[in-house]
């Protein structure tokens, strides 16, 4: 029985860390993250050739479709040409070329001669020319395709030497890496395990405050939260603190405000109607209520308040602006006005906020979800 294995030769002009940039990036559109050996559930090596402008990637779970698959990605991504290079039980050599910036792909075959389909050397003009050594010719790839040969891995060296790759690295297999007892400097190693979901449905709501603005006396203020956790339904405000508790504040305006769909974006409201089109409005009312542990507050409950998905804010995509973007909008807003007594010996800078998700608290016990201290300046 002969070897059968694949790999994907690289055409790079590029800086070495914009190719591990790049092929991070292809990765991440693929749900895979990198990681550390011992966490790892793939496993990929880039092979810097030493002498040439190729690179061959290795790993050994592909099949047909996959390879494909990543071959043409990896040009894309890349904007360069990626060449899938495989041998099949040692009988039949197929290399199958992608051009990223062209989208131009073709396939050629050579080995015993029995099972490859010939294909005319002119219809491969504008693909594989360009990448053929200098001296070389189209026909010297079409004596390769109609030579008989008894193992296809001689195919391959020849095919390898007429592109210019160094054989060291562009004839060898995953196995072969995994074999060898020294390491060699161009070959790196990349692991990865699959990404968690951007978007978290199931668990425990946990809420995360984003911004807020300071209240004055019958000035509207303003706090925006996120929810980096799962779904659940029942929301509860609470205001305390001494002034609460002796009446001097009066909570006269409360409303909870968030997108009918977090996954749209805010910038395109003005498209689809406007903001309150997408926004769903809940009205409360906070009255004084007095805890099991004896603690006065005001308090107002949205029992048919249901929490947006959770954001993973610790996914790779989360970096940045587009992460900002998409905890933007995620936002859920709470609009509330609060007003003193003139005769107050208190600030409204001296109480506390706390946002919770009913799912989280026990009456008595205030869980400190989210706390936004009023303190003065």
């Amino acid at each position: 029985m002969g070897t059968s294995f694949s790999t994907i030769q690289i055409c790079n002009y590029q800086k070495t860390d914009q190719i591990k940039d790049q092929f991070l990036k292809y990765m991440l559109k693929k749900g895979l993250v990198e990681t550390m050996e011992k966490e790892a559930q793939f496993h990929y090596r880039l092979a810097f050739h030493k002498d040439n402008n190729w690179i061959t990637l290795y790993y050994d779970g592909w099949d047909t479709a996959s390879i494909r698959t990543d071959t043409e990605g990896l040009a894309k991504i890349m904007k360069t040409c990626c060449i899938e290079t495989s041998i099949y039980d040692s009988d039949r050599l197929f290399l199958r070329l992608y051009d990223g910036v062209t989208k131009k792909s073709d396939e050629m075959e050579a080995g015993n001669n029995e099972s490859k389909s010939h294909k005319e050397c002119s219809s491969l003009k504008d693909y594989w020319k360009p990448y053929l050594v200098k001296g070389k010719s189209l026909e010297d790839i079409e004596k390769i395709k109609n030579k008989k040969y008894i193992f296809a891995e001689d195919a391959l060296l020849e095919m390898i030497e007429l592109l210019g790759m160094d054989k060291a690295y562009a004839s060898v297999d995953w196995k072969y890496w995994e074999e060898i007892d020294h390491v060699d400097s161009s070959v790196i190693s990349f692991y990865f395990k699959i990404a968690e979901p951007v978007f978290i449905s199931v668990g425990t709501t946990k809420l995360e405050v984003n911004t807020h603005s300071y209240l004055n006396s019958g000035e509207s203020g303003i706090i925006d939260f996120y929810n980096t956790g799962g779904i659940s339904s029942g929301l509860t405000i609470i205001y305390s603190g001494d002034c609460i508790v002796k009446g001097d504040v009066e909570i006269t305006q409360l409303i909870v405000e968030k997108p009918k769909n977090p996954r749209m974006d805010r910038n395109d409201y003005g498209l689809y109607g406007g903001y309150y089109n997408h926004i769903e409005i809940h009205t409360g009312h906070p009255v004084k209520q007095v805890l099991s542990n004896g603690e006065e507050c005001l308090m107002a409950s949205f029992d048919d308040f249901i929490f947006l998905e959770g954001v993973n804010i610790n996914h790779p995509s989360m970096k940045g602006a587009k992460g900002d973007n998409i905890i933007w909008n995620h936002e859920v807003l709470v609009r509330h006005t609060a007003t003193i007594r003139d005769d107050s010996e208190y600030d409204l800078y001296e109480f506390n906020i706390y946002i919770i998700p009913q799912q989280n608290w026990t009456e008595g016990q205030v869980s400190r979800i989210v706390k936004v201290e009023k303190k003065k300046k």
